[in-house]
């Protein structure tokens, strides 16, 4: 893997946009980088953001997750992965701490305050064992409810 210097002038030459933020969510691999440059994948990541937000903000979780069953499960799941991954981050090493998700920094920080670290590893555990599963097909509807419901029971018990 080239390092993160090289791999951000290259990919740079390659694709239009914040190719920092497409290397983190690629976890530093060029061609993955690439392949998220599409618009496509942009916006479902929007959705998910967006639903992960308005959980915080106390919208109602079956109209986001009825928004997210709509879109592929695996890379949604991944990315989840990574933002509660950028909130335990955030709690154990502060402000220094390498985000994935470095684009929403600031809510990170906010939620980070906000979220306990027992209920991020429960909500973490519960993605792992949904990314176990992702070849069954399971409904996607109760898969995200589920998910949003325990995101938004972790940042209520602080």
């Amino acid at each position: 893997m080239p390092d993160a210097a090289q791999a951000e002038s290259w990919l740079s030459n390659q694709i239009e946009g914040n190719s920092r933020l497409l290397l983190n969510l690629a976890h530093g691999s060029p061609l993955l980088a690439v392949k998220l440059a599409n618009e496509e994948l942009r916006e479902q990541r929007k959705g998910l953001m967006t639903a992960l937000m308005g959980v915080a903000n106390n919208q109602p979780v079956t109209e986001l997750a009825s928004a997210l069953s709509k879109l592929p499960s695996s890379q949604l799941l991944g990315w989840l992965y990574d933002w509660i991954s950028d909130l335990l981050k955030l709690q154990q090493c502060g402000n220094t701490a390498s985000l994935v998700h470095v684009d929403f920094q600031k809510e990170l920080q906010a939620l980070a305050q906000r979220s306990s670290s027992q209920g991020l590893y429960g909500l973490m555990d519960q993605v792992i064992e949904l990314r176990k599963f992702q070849s069954i097909p399971l409904n996607a509807q109760m898969l995200w409810e589920d998910l949003l419901i325990s995101w938004q029971r972790q940042l209520k018990r602080v």
